[in-house]
């Protein structure tokens, strides 16, 4: 059997010179990232509750405080409520180790981006540092890090499906390939419509092994069957009544799949359509009305309410089929509104104590998990008050503010007019702009990683569209696209700069 060494471990490592030049070159960037999270971490030793994490936590209520019953969110994935409940299960308390943990996992992020920086662009010297800088001082990655939420294992799940596809690209090995199907996995499992991304690895099979039929065939059967499974492994039972909200103008007045549901839903649809068909409600009141409405409905057909989800899912897709050309106006129109606040709340006072006690207090189970989520006597509101004005005092000097305003001038700050949108509709982000520039260079640009562009930027639009369909207006929606936006302007970059200094694309960025 053999032994480990760590001299031997060091020499190992010395000797993959590519993997020392990546960390190299990122180390500018974890030197930031650290000195910022290391400065969170020292302000604010314990995660933050967000208003989302009780749906997370319900599998740990569950679990630690009903005999051991296993249950999900319905609005949730599996990844994030299991990684939340482990260290509970070993009384370690959730709220000190989950925020080192996603910090951690912030800091190899940064190196992953590194590392696609490295395999998407020729000049990749020119922009590892400063695109690993800007990544590991993300202002919403470093707070969605620290709170007990999902996104920032979305972003992180997403990126090494990113890395792996880029890795497979280079080398179609069975490892790699398994590497490939490994990260879909987790990025379906970080979040519900993470599943959306089995359109990424479906795509990219395909296109690495066209014309190879016999392993085509093998390669693509072993995928469709792998991502039937992914999608099967995760639901929400409140997505179809979110689009039929956003598509409910589009409907037909009688729709085919219950045409007897037409009369009952027609006073809300009539009402929207006197506002206008591109005007956007409260989606979440308008989410209750629908709901109002279909109950009653289905009990009357003798079905169970938890069917409603894929009822109003039959009835938004028709609806998106009578009227398909205001699907984009729609989507861009909510994105844009959304655009308008930062992707993520901050470090302020009001939303770490006020908006903490609410989000501790308005499920009756959550203060009965408090002591094992932060290790402390928590038992009564008046100690959970006292933690949270304790341990969540405002940053001064308010740096986190101000990194978080420099990102929202670099993302949001200069805009075009959007033809054809609403007067109240803000303009399209020339950082967008930019970002789609990009993603056509890389699709355009010859050499190994056309193909991977192809499939990844169809994929990116293509989820991004549904979840701006799907959801409500939340500038939260935006977090895990606004860093690959970022990344294609980089290679919009390096294509200018590439074809000035008339250098060929990336031919080996990575090993094989």
């Amino acid at each position: 059997m053999p032994s480990f060494s760590f001299p031997q471990a060091l020499g190992n490592f010395s000797r993959q010179a590519r993997l020392r030049e990546l960390l190299l070159w990122c180390l500018p960037a974890l030197v930031c990232g650290a000195l910022a999270r290391g400065a969170l971490l020292a302000h604010f030793p314990y995660g933050y509750v967000h208003p989302d994490s009780p749906d997370f936590l319900v599998t740990a209520d569950r679990f630690l405080n009903h005999h051991h019953h296993f249950v999900l969110h319905g609005k949730k994935a599996f990844l994030g409520p299991i990684l939340f409940l482990l260290p509970m299960m070993v009384k370690i308390p959730c709220l000190l180790i989950v925020p080192w943990a996603q910090h951690i996992c912030g800091l190899i992020y940064t190196v992953m981006v590194g590392a696609i920086v490295r395999c998407w662009t020729a000049l990749w010297k020119w922009w590892i540092v400063p695109a690993t800088v800007l990544a590991a001082l993300n202002p919403a990655l470093l707070y969605y890090e620290h709170a007990l939420i999902a996104e920032s294992q979305y972003l992180f799940c997403l990126t090494a499906l990113g890395l792996a596809g880029c890795a497979y690209a280079l080398a179609r090995t069975r490892r790699r390939f398994i590497l490939l199907l490994l990260t879909l996995l987790l990025t379906a499992g970080s979040r519900p419509e993470g599943k959306l991304f089995i359109l990424f690895c479906l795509l990219l099979v395909p296109l690495l092994h066209w014309r190879q039929w016999r392993n085509l065939a093998l390669v693509g059967g072993i995928t469709l069957a792998f991502s039937f499974l992914t999608w099967r492994s995760t639901r929400n039972t409140q997505a179809g009544v979110l689009l039929y909200a956003t598509l409910l103008p589009l409907a037909p007045e009688t729709p085919k799949s219950a045409p007897d549901f037409g009369p009952l839903i027609a006073p809300l649809r009539n009402e929207r359509l006197a506002r206008g068909v591109l005007a956007m409600p409260d989606f979440v009141i308008e989410q209750k009305q629908i709901n109002h409405v279909v109950y009653p409905y289905l009990k009357s057909k003798h079905l169970s309410i938890t069917t409603a989800g894929a009822f109003c899912q039959k009835l938004a897709v028709e609806a998106a089929l009578n009227r398909p050309l205001l699907l984009p106006l729609i989507v861009c129109d909510k994105f844009l509104l959304g655009t308008e606040s930062p992707s993520n709340d901050g470090f302020g006072k009001y939303r770490m104590q006020d908006i903490q006690i609410r989000s501790c207090t308005y499920k009756p189970w959550m203060l009965k998990l408090m002591p094992r989520l932060t290790g402390l006597p928590i038992h009564s509101r008046d100690d959970l008050i006292a933690y949270i004005h304790r341990e969540f005092t405002p940053v001064r000097p308010d740096w986190p503010g101000a990194l978080q305003q420099f990102w929202l001038r670099l993302t949001t700050g200069a805009r075009i007019p959007f033809p054809g949108q609403r007067t109240d509709t803000p303009g399209i982000p020339l950082f967008y702009l930019l970002g789609a520039a990009g993603m056509l260079t890389g699709i355009l640009r010859a050499g190994p990683m056309q193909k991977l562009h192809l499939a990844w930027v169809i994929t990116l639009g293509f989820t991004a569209s549904v979840v701006m369909l799907t959801g409500v207006v939340n500038a939260r929606y935006r977090f895990v696209f606004e860093p690959f936006a970022l990344l294609y302007l980089f290679v919009l970059a390096d294509g200018i700069a590439a074809l000035i200094a008339r250098r060929p694309p990336p031919l080996k960025p990575m090993p094989n």
